[in-house]
């Protein structure tokens, strides 16, 4: 009981070093309503004051919790560039987040569902939707999966004491190496998904296969600043952990020394 206790209280000082450095709530789009297309259906989408969402799309109700219909989080991740955490995930272990594009006037769905039952690693998947805010969007380009982030190699300090080096090694995967809390040292290679959402602003998907785990994050790379989501599940409870980091470059693209990866 002592040891549990002493890891708890270690795995929640190390969580809440990684939420010092995000970036504040934003309120800016409650009461908006936006006109989406997504998965062949159009439909309304809005947030109110109490943090409720309201729309009549079928599909996306799939992906929220329909009972108090109430987002989790909402933050301005890049100038225009708004992530809403759909659903924690804690009800069917399905972790959803929806990315609002203003300047591009885009859409993204994406999913992060762990699969207790599956027997290798990582246990979770990720996959995304991607769609349109209705209105005028000629000559922008929708998101896309990406290699722009291939060789970079980034410090993402999420406090004074916890930092992570990440090295996107190729369009798969990506390395990752932790300094300071509980996870001091830990370093592997895990699989990851890449998008542009436009110039500059990029979504990342991670998924752990030494714990499971997942990332979720949205990289600013004109502010150098991260914004995303942890979550998991680790001795029998489920978490979704808000994260946050400013990021250094530690060197250039590979392509830029005419090396190119998978």
């Amino acid at each position: 009981m002592t040891e549990q206790l002493i890891h708890d209280i270690s795995f929640d000082t190390f969580t809440n070093e990684l939420k010092k450095n995000r970036l504040k709530r934003s309120n800016e789009i409650i009461n908006i309503e936006f006109n989406l297309f997504l998965n062949n259906e159009s439909f309304y989408f809005c947030i109110d004051e109490n943090d409720r969402i309201k729309t009549n799309s079928i599909f996306l109700s799939d992906y929220f919790d329909n009972k108090n219909r109430q987002i989790s989080d909402l933050t301005e991740a890049a100038q225009g560039v708004f992530l809403i955490e759909l659903s924690k995930g804690n009800v069917d272990f399905a972790h959803t987040v929806l990315i609002l594009d203003l300047n591009n006037n885009n859409v993204v769905l994406f999913v992060s569902q762990y699969q207790p039952s599956k027997k290798t690693s990582p246990r979770f998947e990720q996959n995304y939707h991607i769609g349109r805010i209705i209105g005028n969007h000629s000559n922008t380009l929708l998101p896309t999966e990406t290699r722009d982030l291939i060789g970079l190699h980034i410090l993402n300090e999420y406090s004074d004491t916890t930092a992570v080096e990440h090295i996107y090694i190729n369009s798969q995967w990506y390395a990752y190496h932790i300094y300071g809390g509980v996870r001091h040292g830990d370093c592997d290679c895990d699989q990851a998904s890449y998008l542009k959402i436009r110039d500059n602003v990029y979504l990342l998907g991670f998924r752990e296969r030494a714990v499971d785990v997942a990332i979720i994050l949205i990289l600013d790379m004109e502010s150098m600043r991260n914004t995303g989501f942890a979550i998991g599940y680790t001795d029998q409870q489920w978490f979704s952990i808000p994260i946050g980091a400013y990021m250094k470059k530690i060197n250039k693209r590979l392509d830029e020394h005419n090396l190119y990866a998978l």
